[in-house]
């Protein structure tokens, strides 16, 4: 069968028999001529990784014609989604064939894979060069988002600008969370001599602007183990609990491994509350998962997510910061600048006296635009231009303020998200 229309016969069948379907069809075609098996998807992305490297190579099949959706996301940016794809592979001169497709009605949200080879020792090989060069990116982060996992390089270089030393945060706090996820990760053989299972669940609380995410961040960083960063659990036409699934699951595979949760108070909605809470503390072992969510609003937060140890078992509440902590901020933030730009200690404090109720994120803000003000009259002290704009930003904070930022894929930004 031509391979455009097996495809198009395959998508035309029921939700719940394209799978089949389409691996049938594929065995048919190459019946005798080549060994077909079911393929996960993040194999095929570690594959498009090799590619990105040099070590494969990855095309379209001659003649196939693949579909795209095309949408408008809320800014108004044109979104292309390709919805199948039928790829030849060659890896150290092997070849191979994948077939792709997103099933019918959920685009991006489900994605399945088959995949052609000589014969089972071939597949082996491959599967073997993917186990291993996945080892080789247990350092990069995994993201969930539309209903896949993809990697980020990117997200990992932006991860690896923020340590635990560059943190500004109350006396005690980063050597207490420190320790608490060292000792977590040390205490493995504990967990299994007395039967406890081996996870643990950590949420960050507060206003945004505070520190949260770059404390997250730094945390990735200081400890080398797999990451998982989920950005939604919600899809345009896929469901929230077969999302939640994935998710848990694919972390489970990843173990030991942190899972973040940003804003956990929007996330967790009541329709996949139920969905969420059985697969973080229901009948699977989430063994070896140490899951890290943030929430800008404590109050939201259900208590059978916050309340009960089982499911997270300590909850640390950044503030806004006190006095010394703002003044060290500011000498940290402005430690790098040209020197007629650079806060001393003396300065530093007297802008942290009268910067009560700012946020890190509101703070930067007020070095920024300090500095733009300074830029179009440079003959007075930055002292005066940074001081000048405290009441402004301070009207502006009350009317209108900054909004959480999520922790970026990219890393152009520097030191936006401060919540």
């Amino acid at each position: 069968m031509d391979r455009n229309r097996l495809v198009a016969h395959a998508l035309a069948q029921p939700a719940n028999a394209v799978r089949r379907t389409l691996a049938e069809s594929v065995r048919a075609t190459f019946s005798g001529d080549q060994v077909v098996v079911e393929f996960y998807d993040h194999q095929f992305d570690e594959i498009l990784e090799l590619a990105a490297e040099g070590r494969a190579t990855v095309t379209d099949y001659p003649g196939f014609s693949p579909d795209f959706h095309a949408a408008l996301d809320e800014s108004n940016n044109l979104s292309v989604t390709r919805k199948t794809g039928w790829f030849e592979v060659d890896i150290a001169g092997e070849k191979y064939e994948v077939v792709m497709v997103h099933l019918q009605g959920t685009y991006s949200q489900d994605c399945y894979c088959v995949l052609t080879a000589r014969n089972f020792e071939k597949i082996e090989e491959l599967l073997r060069l993917i186990s291993d060069f996945a080892g080789e990116l247990d350092s990069a982060v995994q993201v969930f988002q539309d209903g896949c996992w993809s990697v980020s390089n990117a997200l990992r270089a932006d991860i690896e600008r923020y340590t635990l030393e560059n943190l500004v945060q109350p006396a005690g706090r980063i050597e207490a969370l420190r320790s608490d996820i060292q000792h977590w990760l040390d205490s493995r053989e504990t967990y299994d001599r007395y039967g406890i299972p081996w996870k643990r669940g950590i949420i960050f609380a507060g206003p945004p602007g505070n520190g949260k995410t770059h404390t997250i961040k730094a945390l990735l960083n200081h400890f080398a183990i797999n990451v998982l960063y989920v950005r939604s659990f919600s899809t345009r036409h896929g469901s929230d609990s077969n999302n939640i699934r994935q998710v848990f699951n694919h972390a489970r595979q990843q173990a030991p491994c942190f899972l973040i949760l940003e804003d956990l108070d929007t996330l967790i909605t009541p329709k996949n509350r139920s969905y969420f809470l059985n697969e973080l503390d229901g009948f699977a072992r989430n063994h070896g998962i140490l899951t890290i969510a943030s929430a800008n609003d404590p109050e939201k937060l259900d208590p059978a997510l916050a309340d009960r140890p089982s499911r997270f078992d300590r909850t640390y509440v950044f503030e806004l910061p006190a006095f010394s902590e703002r003044a060290t901020y500011l000498l940290r933030i402005t430690g790098s600048f040209e020197e007629h730009l650079r806060l001393d200690e003396e300065t530093a404090k007297e802008v942290a006296a009268v910067t009560d109720e700012f946020s890190y994120a509101y703070l930067k803000e007020l070095v920024l635009s300090s500095m733009m003000s300074w830029v179009a009259e440079p003959s007075r002290p930055f002292r005066e231009a940074i001081l000048a704009n405290v009441y402004g930003l301070r009207t502006q904070m009350s009317a209108n303020p900054i909004t959480t930022i999520a922790m970026p894929l990219d890393d152009d930004a520097e030191d936006e998200d401060e919540d």
